[in-house]
């Protein structure tokens, strides 16, 4: 039987291999064998485990190169986006002023003014003026709008990461201050209306 390549593991495959990982160790530990090296000597011996991990290892390589190509192609591409944006504005804005000279004189060729090409109609009109605010003082406040409130969540994690590692210090502080001089302090604690999801896991891969 050929070697399996890296790209025949699938999803599947590792999480079977995991289970049969995991049924090892339940028989190491029901025989009051935890060595950690045994057990890891185990998983390589008896189940193709390591295997599939360096499979899986091997698919997040290829993915993430394939990932950082796409992405350095879409710069490229955006960048040439970017251009031929450029050059349809500029041509446009030549067009504009092209008509504008054919016109002539608005007060006896008034706007709009219509040309017909072979594949288009092009027609000038004149433009809905600009709003310029000159001097923002001045204007009443019929024409201002309040911000709604939103969540300073740079805030909220400081304050959420500080109870975190009060928790695990065993810190009975009451309070944790705040980081502005004309802030109220905060009880400790999560604060009213946030919750903390479940901690999960997280993974950590160290290349050789």
């Amino acid at each position: 039987m050929s070697k399996r390549t890296q790209a025949d593991w699938t999803a599947e495959d590792l999480a079977r291999q995991a289970e049969a990982a995991a049924a090892l160790v339940e028989f190491l530990q029901s025989v009051d064998d935890t060595d950690e090296d045994l057990v890891a000597y185990g998983i390589e011996g008896e189940t193709n485990f390591i295997e599939a991990i360096g499979a899986a290892l091997d698919q997040i390589d290829e993915a993430e190169m394939m990932a950082k190509a796409l992405k350095e192609r879409e710069a490229t591409l955006k960048a040439r986006r970017v251009r031929f944006e450029k050059k349809a504005e500029f041509l446009r804005g030549c067009l504009e002023i092209a008509m504008a000279t054919a016109n002539g004189n608005q007060e006896d060729r008034p706007l709009p003014f219509t040309l017909m090409t072979a594949t288009a109609t092009v027609t000038l009109k004149s433009a809905t003026p600009e709003i310029i605010v000159s001097n923002e003082a001045a204007l009443p406040a019929a024409f201002w709008k309040q911000p709604d409130p939103i969540i300073d969540r740079a805030a909220l994690k400081e304050h959420v990461g500080r109870y975190l590692a009060a928790q695990r210090s065993d810190d009975d502080a009451d309070v944790i201050e705040p980081e502005g001089d004309d802030q109220e302090p905060v009880p400790d604690g999560l604060p009213p209306g946030v919750e903390l999801s479940a901690a999960g896991y997280t993974l950590t891969i160290r290349r050789k």
